[in-house]
């Protein structure tokens, strides 16, 4: 009995052990490495569910650079109905906790809230592709720097899924551009003297798409835009399904004049309508001309009957173009008429010529 006893106590130690390895073996699998050399970096986001009947939401991100044993970074946080917190912190990371599977980093958060910045504990657990931020009762340990009373009453707030660093990169500089460009974005006026400047701002980089909320102290409003990200420089456009575009052709020997043309439309569904003016300028002529863009967009192909006036001649001219991101392209066929309109050939060889997205304003 007792040889019977011995054998299953042996055999319960040995099942343990072996689920005791799986476990470190999840745990290195479903936790990021620490490397002493590489510095990696970790990003998290979460947008709440559930908006306020203002049309606000609970947001909060987190960026982390860890280096070993070291991090830095920075938390946002942006409840809906109350007051942001904001900031960089820097401080250390623990080991791998095989029950939580996750780490902690214990940082100090230089955080800016109504206009006042202070200097305060914080504790982050990470691991399996989420964050979390805890938040507990504080006290000044006597320099002015805040802590935890009691690091074993912290409660812990939403948790922040892992997404890719670019994508709290676009939200920065998005948000950041449409806040000092707020003016001359809006496509409305101000009244009575006052000032647009911005309030809520959304953007979704997935589909870099985002809505922008204004105000000007007497009235308010709300707009939807599109973005692109070219060499730095940050493009908004589609505000209330409204785009600009500009093409500008240099003169050469082959081609000797210069082309200068801007293209205004606005997409509502797969209806487009919109303005298109430019002027030629060659050797022994210039002109000018201006006329009315109505089509519709199919897929990325977007054709258009151009109405124009050009030295004093109404003409019509049906043009396909392709939309792109940063561009519209127009693809440039040789043309023939049918019933007073020139039709492209699509029979024909076609040329590209780009307009580049540039801001309406």
């Amino acid at each position: 009995m007792k040889k019977l006893l011995y054998s299953l106590v042996f055999i319960l130690i040995v099942i343990l052990a072996i689920l005791f390895i799986y476990n470190k073996i999840q745990v290195a699998k479903n936790t990021p490495a620490i490397d002493t050399q590489k510095t990696i970096q970790l990003c998290f986001y979460k947008e709440g569910e559930n908006k306020t009947p203002q049309g606000y939401y609970d947001i909060t991100w987190l960026k982390m650079n860890l280096t070993g044993d070291n991090v830095t970074g920075e938390f946002r946080n942006y409840p809906a109905e109350k007051d942001s917190k904001i900031g960089t912190f820097e401080g250390t990371v623990s080991k791998v906790d095989p029950y939580m599977m996750g780490r902690t980093a214990d940082v100090m958060w230089n955080s800016l809230a109504e206009g006042m910045q202070v200097k305060e504990q914080l504790k982050i657990v990470f691991g399996k592709g989420n964050a979390q931020a805890g938040y507990g009762e504080m006290m000044d340990r006597g320099d002015g720097v805040y802590v935890y009373k009691d690091v074993s009453k912290l409660t812990y707030g939403m948790s922040m899924n892992d997404v890719a660093c670019s994508e709290i990169d676009d939200r920065l500089v998005v948000e950041k551009y449409i806040r000092d460009n707020i003016k001359i974005l809006v496509p409305e006026k101000p009244v009575l003297g006052g000032s647009w400047y911005a309030l809520n701002i959304h953007v979704d980089p997935r589909t870099k798409t985002g809505t922008m909320e204004y105000e000007d102290g007497h009235i308010n409003g709300k707009a939807v835009f599109t973005y692109v990200i070219s060499d730095g420089q940050v493009l908004i456009g589609g505000i209330n399904g409204r785009d600009c575009y500009a093409y500008d052709q240099v003169a050469t020997a082959e081609a000797p004049y210069t082309v200068n043309e801007k293209i205004d439309i606005k997409k509502v569904g797969d209806k487009v309508t919109g303005k298109k003016s430019g002027i030629q300028t060659g050797p022994d002529m210039t002109n000018s001309y201006t006329g009315t863009l109505v089509g519709s967009v199919s897929g990325s192909i977007l054709n258009a009957i151009y109405s124009y006036t050009i030295e004093g001649s109404a003409q019509k001219e049906k043009e396909i173009y392709e939309v792109k991101d940063d561009s519209l392209v127009k693809h440039r066929y040789t043309l023939r008429e049918e019933k007073g309109v020139l039709v492209p050939d699509t029979t024909s060889a076609f040329h590209d010529v780009i307009y580049k997205k540039i801001s309406c304003n």
